[in-house]
């Protein structure tokens, strides 16, 4: 979030605070069609996904597969 704000808002913080805490999943759905939106495509290389697993306690294959149903949520062209 704050690569974000400096990135495409031109503003520098020191940290973000959530009003609405959302869970992995919802995080995950929303930036797959935000991505989608601008790119067609959603992918993951194999270091952001153990990055993740990291930062979120979780192994690979439990990120691997929050992913995966956020992308089908988040990407019309995958959805069953």
């Amino acid at each position: 979030m704050l690569a974000y704000c400096e990135r495409f808002l031109d503003l520098r913080a020191r940290r973000v605070v959530h009003l609405r805490p959302i869970s992995p999943e919802e995080a995950i759905r929303s930036y797959t069609e935000y991505a989608y939106g601008f790119f067609g495509v959603t992918v993951f290389s194999e270091e952001q996904v153990e990055h993740m697993a990291r930062r979120m306690g979780k192994s690979e294959s439990e990120v691997r597969l929050l992913l995966d149903r956020g992308l089908q949520a988040g990407n019309p062209g995958m959805q069953e």
